[in-house]
């Protein structure tokens, strides 16, 4: 009953890893080869009830705690087991679960109500259930019991969490799929409360079942019961006496004892019976005392018998708790190989349209009527714009290029940003155009919007931060081995000559980030310290034909400053290496 409890939870554990087809993209994947079953039922367009697996592994799992709990008078978690059927019961009821949003809302909206907080809840029922097993003959059996039930209603919580994710992304893509106007604007807000469920199912997950902590407590607990078994194994003892002519059947013997059920288990010696001699006393033949000879001692043995008993022990629970650690370690798997995509921005950029470049004929839109958006690239796919800005005749001068504020990602689930800036005849927007400016960091503040031309009058911004590599440098070389330890950061812009006089890029790149950070620690701040030979680094940075390259270096505490830089090709199309040069 153990293995399948735990085994239950493995298979709900699953629906972390499902993956929705359709335009939102995979929220997760692991690829566990546990899955392929699983997400065969959910990937398969035929399928006539892609919910059934998912709702299948958390019903097999609600189950088993059920039996458990009457097992074992398990009774803490009784209302949530009873809480969870209810949902599970009613959630099935619903043929339209993948094609009506009305009934898709019902369901999310009752995993709120019906489980009563559902985080809350699990972790009072969790500290309630967290109760003493008395050391009895039952200790065993009801200590696996409680700590199967504790991973149990983690892994169903997780799963739960996770269900609600798998129905808001249906939803958000019945929305995106539509062609009304209200099913557009809640799309928008159902996006919004996708990036909430995955972030709290996230969490939970992270911080209940994958992280460190929730995997010591169960190894914890797990050797606790090893131990404490163990414990109540005796010492091999020696007892009894030898055989003699009063009590020939006597033997010292060697015994030890499993208190937790009180069987003894002895080991007694072996002897022989010598032949008595015979002496005359007053003319009377008579029988002289018996001997006996030790033929065998038992010690060994009962040390032998012990140490395997107390070893079966050890092999029992290390198995109980490699299995029950599997839960918990394909969690942090699966948390390892997780991917999501964030909310589209809530809020309309600013735009500032008197931002002077000061370089003339940069700017080709005047007399336009022009408006931006913004949206967050993801680690799957794109999410919606935000809302356009107000749209904008640009009768200002040439030189003014528009400076658009980006906006920041709470979620941190985005790895890029895209501009779209719209450009029309007149604020009816017909046939109006719309520009694609990609900014690949979310580290920038601002967009100068430079992408209408690319002139000799205009420099470049740098939107691209320089990706470390490595160096030819040899460490040898005089005046290239780098003080230990040292922190260092790096940036660079572009530069070229403007009627005659030397220019460079409005913004400097973000800060240098490592290609390979198993090598490297960095900061919060970007300044990062390389394990190993102190060579200059060598960067990679996207090469524009016509423009030259600055180099700025930072050592922590220290002042910015523009240093001595090479270039060398690189094998990448488009890019270039550049060097510090300089040393240190």
């Amino acid at each position: 009953m153990t293995q399948s409890a735990l085994h239950q939870s493995l298979d709900a554990l699953g629906t972390i890893a499902f993956v929705l087809p359709g335009p939102w993209g995979p929220i997760a994947s692991a690829g566990l080869h546990l899955l392929d079953g699983f997400l065969g039922g959910i990937l398969d367009p035929d399928q006539p009830d892609p919910n059934k697996p998912v709702l299948d592994a958390i019903d097999n799992l609600a189950r088993t705690l059920e039996t458990f709990q009457t097992r074992n008078n398990i009774q803490e978690s009784t209302n949530y087991i009873a809480s969870l059927r209810s949902w599970l019961d009613d959630a099935s009821g619903y043929d339209d679960l993948d094609s009506n949003p009305t009934t898709i809302l019902r369901v999310l909206d009752s995993i709120h109500q019906d489980l009563d907080g559902p985080v809350n809840r699990i972790d009072q029922v969790i500290n309630h259930l967290d109760i003493t097993v008395p050391v009895n003959a039952s200790y065993e059996a009801l200590s696996e019991a409680k700590i199967s039930t504790l991973i149990g209603l983690r892994v169903s919580m997780a799963a739960i969490l996770n269900f609600r994710v798998l129905l808001r992304q249906k939803l958000v893509t019945l929305y995106r799929e539509s062609n009304q106007q209200q099913d557009q604007a809640d799309m928008l807000n159902q996006a919004r409360n996708l990036e909430t469920d995955f972030v709290m199912a996230h969490t939970f997950i992270k911080n209940h079942i994958a992280s460190k902590a929730a995997i010591g407590d169960i190894e914890s607990r797990c050797d606790a019961v090893k131990t404490t078994l163990q414990a109540m194994v005796t010492p091999v003892l020696q007892g009894g006496d030898a055989p003699s002519d009063y009590h020939p059947h006597n033997a010292v013997q060697y015994s030890f004892i499993d208190t937790l059920t009180g069987k003894p288990y002895s080991y007694p010696n072996s002897y022989v019976e010598g032949e008595p001699s015979k002496i005359t006393i007053m003319g009377a033949e008579m029988q002289e005392s018996r001997t006996w000879t030790q033929t065998y001692d038992a010690k060994g043995d009962a040390d032998a018998a012990r140490a395997a008993f107390v070893g079966a022990i050890a092999t029992r629970r290390d198995a109980f708790k490699t299995e029950a650690l599997e839960s918990f370690r394909t969690a942090k798997a699966i948390m390892d190989h997780t991917m999501a995509d964030p909310a589209p921005p809530s809020t309309r950029p600013d735009v500032d349209y008197d931002n002077d470049t000061e370089w003339a004929g940069a700017w080709k839109f005047k007399g336009k009527q022009v408006r931006y958006a913004v949206l967050f690239q993801g680690a799957t796919c794109n999410s919606p714009a935000s809302p356009a800005s107000d749209w904008h005749r640009c009768d200002e001068d040439d030189s003014c290029c528009p400076a658009v504020t980006l906006p920041t990602d709470p979620s941190k689930l985005a790895i890029a940003r895209i501009v779209h800036r719209e450009v029309a005849d007149d604020t009816s927007g017909n046939n109006a155009v719309t520009y694609v400016i990609p900014v690949p960091n979310m580290t920038a503040d601002t967009l100068v919007d430079l992408a209408p031309v690319n002139a000799d009058d205009v420099v470049p911004n740098a939107t691209i931060a320089p990706l470390v590599m490595s160096s030819s440098y040899n460490a040898n070389q005089a005046g290239r081995t780098w003080p230990d330890p040292y922190q260092v950061r790096y940036r660079y812009a572009y530069t070229r000559m403007i009627g005659g006089e030397p220019a460079q890029s409005l913004a400097f790149s973000p800060w240098a980030v490592p290609r390979d950070r198993a090598n490297y620690d960095v900061d919060d701040e970007g300044y990062f310290y390389c394990r190993g030979p102190y060579y200059s680094p060598q960067m990679l940075v996207p090469l524009i034909e016509g423009c030259g390259l600055i180099l700025q270096r930072q050592f922590k505490n220290q002042a910015l400053a523009v240093i001595k830089s090479r270039t060398a090709n690189a094998r990448a199309p488009g890019m270039i290496y550049l060097e510090d040069d300089e040393g240190p």
